[in-house]
């Protein structure tokens, strides 16, 4: 069992459809869903190895396919973020982070401003940041977004609008009446554009992600993986993937614990001068902060769904 850092770059424009063709129009994500990976990492090998079948549909000892897909425990494949190099490592802003209305800046975490705020409950106090460039109002932003050196740049994919004809099955010609328009993934970025020769610097549309867990019989056919996502057929979803070990995360889990522990202590004491606040009402114990880089479904231990991760399911998962 291995971990990989997987970089994807398209050769052709990508489609990975929002919801099932009901209308004209279909809608693509603006990132490679982990499930789709998965689900052609899946398909080729049961091309390759079983004629396209699997015949059971429980663990089987010695077996790869069981090993990476049936097992509850098996290989997690995460969405691949938009990135300009494989060098880069995308992250998904939290609901946290606002930026200004007016300024192209980067946009900044609220987390421990609101958390301080919160712990303090003042009764006349509201929590409404604004921006510390030109004190005009925030707005929350959502996105994908790298880090160089010391500054953050969004990434972002360009999208563009095709128009193919549904064909009869039967008839094998083109159907009366039946277009539709898919929003797909251009295969190229735009990098950066000199306005004063009018000239555009383009680049292949690129995604990393990452495969954790994943059996040395399957290691091989990840860079052999050239189709994904929809409508293949119809000279859509055509990339190139490499593979490569993945590296322990910097700084260490230890390292990010004391740096928010520092920037929570800081906040704090900005927070403390405020009028009528006591002392000995500092935030006690280890706080950390958990960001969701993909959507999560929350349950209990009973399997009903909740909003928040309770006490009991950290118990449940660090064994602490």
């Amino acid at each position: 069992m291995a971990n990989y850092d997987l970089l994807i770059t398209a050769q052709s424009p990508l489609l990975f459809s929002v919801h099932k063709p009901g209308g004209i129009f279909q809608e693509s994500l603006p990132y490679v869903p982990g499930a789709v990976i998965r689900g052609a990492l899946a398909n080729l090998w049961l091309t390759l190895h079983s004629d396209g079948k699997h015949t059971h549909t429980t663990p089987m000892p010695d077996c790869p396919f069981c090993a990476a897909f049936i097992n509850p425990a098996g290989a997690r494949f995460t969405n691949a973020y938009p990135v300009q190099s494989a060098a880069e490592t995308p992250l998904v802003l939290p609901a946290t982070a606002v930026a200004c209305k007016h300024h192209e800046k980067p946009p900044f975490d609220t987390l421990l401003e609101r958390f301080c705020w919160a712990h303090l409950a003042p009764p006349g106090l509201v929590y409404d940041p604004t921006c510390p460039i030109c004190a005009e109002r925030t707005e929350s932003r959502n996105g994908v977004y790298v880090q160089n050196s010391s500054h953050w740049h969004a990434r972002r994919v360009e999208q563009r609008l095709l128009t193919r004809v549904a064909i009869n099955r039967r008839r094998n010609v083109a159907e009366d009446g039946m277009l539709y328009s898919p929003f797909v993934i251009d295969e190229a970025n735009t990098l950066d554009r000199d306005h004063q020769s009018e000239s555009v610097r383009r680049a292949p549309t690129q995604f990393r992600g990452q495969v954790r867990g994943l059996p040395d019989a399957l290691t091989t056919l990840l860079p052999q993986l050239n189709h994904i996502g929809g409508s293949s057929s119809r000279s859509l979803g055509h990339v190139t993937l490499t593979i490569a070990e993945s590296q322990p995360m910097s700084p260490s889990v230890t390292d990010r614990l004391q740096q928010f522990s520092d920037c929570l202590q800081t906040t704090w004491g900005e927070y403390a001068r405020l009028p009528g606040v006591r002392t000995g009402s500092e935030p006690d114990g280890c706080y950390f902060s958990l960001t969701l880089q993909a959507d999560a479904i929350l349950v209990d231990p009973h399997g009903l769904p909740v909003m928040v991760y309770t006490a009991d399911m950290l118990t449940a998962q660090t064994g602490l």
